[in-house]
């Protein structure tokens, strides 16, 4: 399972590496428009290859529920099980404080650094890098017998980062330091990922991936538009540098009181 999620991740960032590069080129050559037209058409492929999927059918036979009562049984189930609850608000945490480095990158390469289409390319291409490396990391850990201390430790990291990318006036250093947060921030989300899963059985997956994922992905609008307001009241150092000290405390406070999130391993 953990590997299955580090190389979902993996593939998802090494887009990240080769759409800024490709869009960066077209951008600069062509203009903004084949950009969103080449996008566009290779959603294409992505149609086709859902149309190829061929899932085996489930055997047993589904017991007939309303979609309401569906969802009553999966939010019963985290809160049945801390574990996933705390899983679910350390994502949603992550995202909340961390995505906005990702968001503002666009700000930062054009009124930090003065970069253009190509430059912006460069660090989002960096930061993609940097995610692949996490995910191979995520891989070679797929055994560890500490996933959740580890992603803790990962989550600490990826503060500390946040952090020194808003302070950096150097674009090597800013470089370096994207790189670092974007290893960190994949270890983190493949690692909280795969602990979910792996504390969930087969019946209910679905439905608490469906809520792990509310929070995951609801938390990067939101935590974008909050930094985006400190950003524009104060500065994008500021936003970046207020996020990381807050989400650094959110993990030492689990890191210090020694919490366990590999605890419940095995499915209920």
């Amino acid at each position: 399972m953990p590997n299955a999620v580090a190389m979902n991740s993996m593939q998802f960032n090494l887009a990240r590496v080769i759409g800024p590069a490709i869009g960066g080129v077209v951008f600069a050559a062509f203009g903004a428009a084949l950009c969103f037209g080449l996008n566009g058409l290779s959603f294409v492929f992505v149609i086709l290859a859902l149309l190829a999927i061929k899932m085996p059918p489930v055997l047993g036979g589904a017991r007939q529920t309303t979609v309401l009562e569906e969802m009553k049984e999966g939010f019963a189930f985290v809160r049945s099980r801390p574990s996933l609850q705390l899983l679910t608000f350390l994502s949603f945490a992550g995202t909340f404080l961390g995505m906005p480095l990702f968001t503002m990158l666009p700000v930062v390469a054009k009124k930090m650094f003065g970069l253009g289409p190509q430059g912006l390319s460069l660090l989002q291409a960096d930061y993609g890098v940097g995610s692949v490396v996490g995910a191979l990391f995520v891989m070679s850990t797929s055994y560890s017998a500490k996933k959740g201390r580890l992603a803790l430790m990962l989550q600490l990291a990826f503060a500390c980062t946040l952090v020194s990318f808003g302070m950096s006036r150097h674009l090597i250093s800013s470089l370096i330091i994207a790189f670092i947060a974007g290893a960190c921030i994949v270890g983190v989300i493949s690692m909280y990922s795969s602990l979910v899963q792996l504390t969930t059985n087969d019946a209910m997956r679905g439905r608490v991936m469906s809520i792990y994922m509310l929070a995951f992905r609801g938390g990067m609008p939101l935590g974008n538009l909050l930094a985006g307001f400190v950003a524009q009241r104060w500065s994008i150092q500021t936003a970046l540098a207020v996020n990381g000290c807050v989400l650094a405390v959110v993990a030492l406070v689990f890191i210090v009181r020694g919490t366990d999130l590999d605890r419940s391993l095995q499915p209920a």
